[in-house]
């Protein structure tokens, strides 16, 4: 476990690095993390190149469903992305100075 979190600092210390080397490339925002919801429970997802997605169905035992070719669900699931992270009012901007 002490290495895990090790590591864990390691790389969120080595990705903030990254982040303020280009932060005029970088838009970093947050959310309360409870934004994408399936009757009442929580979502998680990501896309990925507009034809993968992983779509967290169960955020406590991370069961997902995934697929590396399916336009059409990572499509929406982009979407619904862009629909908060553009809204000000649901993701707050976060800046790193460098």
């Amino acid at each position: 476990m002490e290495v895990a979190l090790f590591y864990s600092f390691i790389f969120c210390r080595t990705v903030v690095k990254i982040l303020k080397t280009y932060t005029n490339k970088v838009t970093i925002k947050w959310t309360k993390g409870k934004t994408f919801k399936n009757d009442n429970t929580i979502v998680h997802f990501c896309v990925g190149d507009g034809y993968m997605y992983r779509l967290e169905n169960d955020i406590n035992n991370r069961t997902a469903e995934c697929n590396c070719y399916d336009l059409q669900k990572s499509f929406i699931l982009n979407e619904n992305f862009y629909l908060v992270f553009n809204n000000n009012n649901l993701a707050q901007l976060i800046t790193l100075s460098a």
